[in-house]
């Protein structure tokens, strides 16, 4: 991720994740709407994103 360069993707969890995307200047959905579901899929494309690099 842009603003978490040094991050670890192995030890990111869904939760760090979800205070991650909220607190994005741009982000204005509802953050109830997030579930674990949705940010395991985030985690899951990061990770495939990285691995390609």
């Amino acid at each position: 991720m842009e603003l978490h360069p040094g991050a670890d993707i192995e030890h990111v969890g869904t939760d760090q994740l979800f205070h991650w995307i909220v607190a994005l200047p741009d982000f204005v959905d509802d953050p109830a709407l997030a579930n674990e579901g949705i940010l395991n899929g985030i985690l899951r494309d990061w990770y495939e994103e990285v691995g390609s690099r």
